[in-house]
């Protein structure tokens, strides 16, 4: 009866310490996954496997890595896979439109794209809050109704447009600079 008692206890005890090594190794993941996303090399295919939140937060410090302040989401669509984002970049405000637009199949040839009535939806957004200026990022590529739109609106609204290649490579120049600001203070020491 008591070897059978102690072998309960046991059985409770490593359970528990399971769960607790479990959020452990959950929190350790979460914590090199995100620094990876900040640091680390980031591929096209990378960046478009992000959830909409990663994918959110990836945004917001891009935009930070561009210079601009009190960046802040105003809002996200789980539904359609898009954020809209708020900030001021040059002393000036801006709106930008990120569209997380994932691969529909095992090439790099379909890839949901940003719709004309999401870049309509933004543009809106903008006109409603008096905004001028606005960037919009996509970890797919543009079409050219999208472009055609975009440059007819040119004379009153300024929007540049970031496409999955493009960001990447831009992500590159910000780690690299950054890498190379770290090794620059490091050999002072």
């Amino acid at each position: 009866m008591g070897t059978f008692l102690i072998l309960i206890l046991i059985l409770l005890t490593m359970n528990i310490y399971s769960k607790i090594l479990d959020k452990f190794i959950k929190k350790a993941n979460d914590n090199f996954y995100n620094k990876w996303l900040k640091y680390g090399l980031l591929s096209w295919k990378k960046l478009s496997e992000l959830d909409i939140d990663k994918f959110d937060d990836w945004c917001c410090e891009f935009l930070i890595n561009i210079n601009c302040k009190s960046v802040s989401t105003i809002y996200k669509s789980y539904e359609n896979n898009l954020i809209i984002i708020s900030c001021i970049k040059n002393h000036e405000p801006y709106h930008v439109l990120c569209k997380l637009s994932q691969n529909k199949s095992d090439s790099f040839e379909k890839f949901d794209t940003l719709s004309l009535n999401e870049a309509y939806m933004f543009v809106g957004d903008m006109l409603e809050n008096n905004i001028t200026k606005g960037l919009i990022l996509s970890t797919g590529e543009y079409t050219n109704e999208i472009l055609q739109y975009i440059n007819l609106i040119s004379d009153k609204y300024l929007i540049d447009l970031l496409d999955g290649v493009t960001l990447t490579n831009e992500h590159r120049k910000i780690r690299n600079k950054k890498i190379s600001l770290f090794l620059q203070s490091q050999s002072y020491l």
